[in-house]
């Protein structure tokens, strides 16, 4: 399924992965905006990841913190401050990360929304991702309620065939291009 989900992403066209993206991010703004988000994690996607690689610049306006995953090993995330691109290195498998000062996973629970990058979820949130288990070790320990959790993907991407395992983690809302919807 994971590799399904990936050539789908990679088959999508330029002009249609735009329209998409713009739509996540706006909806991601206006998210934020409405409920007074101060302090965010995110991810810096790649280009045919939802939210499209510009997606932490557009949040970055908009909150007073953005905090954005290292890839550890064992499996394990850390986290440190997004202060614009010429913070970036490139990370674990070729991912951008910030070059600021690292912190546990603990640091989600202080934030007001966390946003996910998945493969595909269901419509009840079970949330599929590349399958290293990093999101699902990072979210394992936080209430279900605060910090907002969000994953992000494409309309098509949420299914009611994706595969997932007890130890994946269950989101409470979903964003595409079409909107932001409550798992239940």
């Amino acid at each position: 399924m994971r590799a399904q989900l990936q050539e789908a992403r990679l088959a999508r066209s330029d002009a249609d992965r735009a329209a998409a993206n713009e739509a996540i991010v706006s909806s991601l703004v206006s998210l934020i905006q409405s409920k007074g988000f101060r302090a965010v994690s995110a991810y810096c996607a790649f280009e045919e990841e939802p939210g499209g690689p510009g997606l932490v610049d557009a949040l970055l306006p908009h909150v007073d913190e953005l905090w954005v995953p290292l890839s550890r090993p064992k499996g394990i995330l850390e986290w440190a401050r997004y202060t614009g691109p010429e913070c970036l290195c490139s990370g674990a498998y070729g991912i951008p990360e910030p070059t600021g000062e690292a912190t546990g996973s603990e640091i989600l629970s202080s934030l007001d929304l966390v946003i996910v990058p998945a493969l595909g979820a269901t419509p009840q949130g079970q949330r599929l991702g590349k399958g290293a288990g990093y999101y699902d070790r990072a979210l394992e320990p936080l209430p279900p309620v605060t910090p907002v959790q969000v994953a992000v993907l494409f309309d098509a991407e949420v299914r009611a065939d994706i595969p997932f395992a007890p130890h994946d983690a269950t989101i409470p809302f979903i964003l595409t291009e079409k909107g932001l919807r409550t798992t239940s």
